[in-house]
């Protein structure tokens, strides 16, 4: 199985502890250059997979090419478009032969429950039904759960056309001002999967990524005055939350970064999950915390 690297510590942990367990043999590759699959191939490889944009960099990955060249050796592909969801991204439409997605996230939108879903052919679906998967996983969905599920996508659509043009209101803002040295986010004309973005994807989600001039001290020092953006590791929900590298990482996956999954952020990394809040608001709020970077 060839896995995108890096990936965020919670998908590393759960490729060393539940894949691994059950026999396959995982091999991390940088997959911003699609041809690398090919160079990848053992005799076992079956399955390619990666997630995009990406947890917490949003970095942009051409499925089309991706899945060209995995499908030319007869290997499945599978996308993790969690960030994206439906409404922005169909990874099915551009060659993937799998998409998952946390259901927790985006398409419940509001926090408040917990559930996965996996997308694909009948024959694919099937293959994925392994009992000692489902025993480790836990993948019965609750009644609850699947109630609060059902009430978030009714108003995906109109959630996440929001999510996008506030957070990009934000990114341009931003990447105008002095005191930020870079920002990330796919819709930008300087993000470097720019290209990529706008032909596989229909807005650039509610997610970006920045670092300050000032390093780790000026974030936290910006985080510390913000009012209306909360402080926090929670992501892709109806509230805005923002949060340095240091919790970007679950304490007990600490021993995962700088493994083969796993790259060291560095510690200037800002995640900012954008909310439904106005963005007037959202705006003024970073502007008068950057005053104290």
């Amino acid at each position: 199985m060839i896995v995108h690297r890096p990936v965020c510590t919670d998908t590393a942990y759960l490729m060393r502890e539940i894949v691994s367990a059950v026999g396959a043999k995982l091999v991390a590759v940088d997959l911003s250059e699609p041809s690398a699959v090919s160079r990848s191939i053992t005799e076992r490889t079956r399955l390619v997979y990666f997630d995009t944009p990406t947890n917490p960099l949003n970095s942009v990955l051409d499925v089309s090419a991706i899945s060209e060249h995995a499908h030319a050796f007869g290997l499945k592909v599978a996308v993790d478009s969690t960030f994206a969801t439906p409404a922005l991204q169909r990874p099915l439409e551009h060659g993937a032969d799998i998409v998952l997605h946390s259901l927790s996230k985006y398409m419940n939108g509001h926090g408040d429950t917990v559930g996965g879903a996996l997308l694909g052919t009948a024959a694919d679906i099937r293959k994925s039904r392994d009992e000692s998967l489902r025993e480790r996983l836990d993948t019965a969905i609750s009644p609850q759960a699947a109630f609060l599920i059902l009430r978030g996508l009714s108003t995906l659509a109109l959630r996440m056309n929001q999510h996008c043009n506030t957070a990009h209101a934000l990114a341009l803002t931003l990447e105008a001002h002095p005191s930020v040295a870079w920002v990330r986010y796919p819709f930008l004309t300087s993000h470097p999967d720019h290209e990529i973005a706008r032909r596989q994807m229909s807005g650039g989600s509610g997610m970006l990524a920045f670092g300050l001039e000032t390093g780790p001290e000026g974030a936290t020092a910006m985080i510390k005055r913000l009012r209306l953006i909360r402080s926090g590791g929670d992501f892709a929900e109806v509230g805005s939350f923002i949060c340095g590298s240091a919790r970007l990482t679950n304490a007990r996956h600490l021993s995962l970064v700088g493994s083969q999954f796993c790259v060291n952020l560095g510690e200037d990394v800002i995640r900012c999950s954008v909310g439904l809040e106005d963005a007037e608001d959202l705006v003024e709020d970073l502007l008068t915390a950057l005053e104290f970077a």
